[in-house]
């Protein structure tokens, strides 16, 4: 049992929060009026923190300003700082990949590669080259999509290459029936010798 020394109480010492310093191991004022004093003391900075987010929202509406400016006169800063944010993302998308192609495990300079051949709605959604893309890439990463992959340059080639003489395949069955499939391997070869 302890004596609260705001209220005057007698409390058990579970009502007292710890205290290494203090007389048997707890506070001196009780849970209550420890969180009453604490609830006081902070209506009463209410003011103080107001003033602080006014002076924060002005001060940071100023400083963005100026940024602004500074890039309108000297846009070679403004590319600079956007190469370097594209280049980080880019590497956060290889590393997240694996950092090597998916087909032949090289290492060197790789391209993503949409696996389902959907990347027509992601360049028409974000563009071909930009860091949205690549945020909109690792948000899907980090949740479980397995949409993308890396491929070097001659392997994303030679995907293309297929996909669009499956595609070509595709479209010439459609408007002509009764293809054998010796046809179908002889136009497809022809297809993706001549893509």
């Amino acid at each position: 049992m302890k004596k609260c020394s705001c209220c005057g109480e007698t409390k058990s010492l579970d009502d007292f929060h710890r205290s290494k310093n203090a007389y048997l191991g707890r506070n001196n004022e009780c849970r209550v009026c420890r969180s009453k004093k604490n609830k006081d003391h902070y209506d009463a900075s209410s003011f103080d923190r107001d003033l602080a987010r006014v002076r924060y929202q002005r001060d940071s509406e100023h400083y963005r300003a100026n940024r602004r400016r500074s890039f309108a006169n000297n846009p070679e800063a403004k590319a600079a700082k956007d190469k370097a944010i594209y280049q980080t993302l880019r590497t956060e998308v290889r590393r997240l990949l694996g950092n090597k192609c998916t087909h032949c495990n090289y290492t060197g300079r790789l391209d993503i590669d949409h696996v389902n051949d959907d990347g027509r709605e992601d360049r028409e959604r974000f563009g071909a080259h930009n860091s949205s893309f690549l945020r909109h890439v690792i948000a899907e990463i980090k949740a479980g999509s397995s949409r993308f992959q890396l491929l070097c340059r001659p392997c994303h080639r030679i995907k293309s290459q297929e996909d669009y003489a499956n595609y070509i395949v595709a479209k010439y069955a459609e408007s002509c029936t009764g293809l054998t499939e010796a046809d179908w391997l002889k136009a497809r070869t022809f297809i993706t010798s001549t893509a």
